[in-house]
């Protein structure tokens, strides 16, 4: 929403994150828990070539330009979005 209100280029993209990184797996299993699915579990599979193994969100742009601030936890997030949806 903050974004919506800032001054800037129509269409700019910002990357929103908590500044840590955030295994796919951990990933998975909150999205089993908000879903009552606990009893599933991750398939893996071999890597493609070009996946990075560790990343984290730049969110300097979003930080300087809008100004947005992680203020939550990615559990509430994962929570959150899965109500709206």
């Amino acid at each position: 929403m903050v974004a919506m209100k800032t001054k800037g280029e129509a269409g700019e993209t910002f990357n929103v994150g908590t500044r840590k990184a955030t295994a796919v797996n951990r990933l998975a299993g909150m999205i089993f828990e908000v879903n009552d699915k606990t009893h599933l579990k991750t398939m893996h599979s071999k890597p493609i070539k070009g996946d990075k193994k560790h990343s984290c969100a730049d969110i300097s742009k979003a930080k300087n330009e809008a100004p947005l601030i992680p203020k939550g936890l990615v559990e509430r997030g994962v929570e959150g979005s899965y109500k709206r949806f």
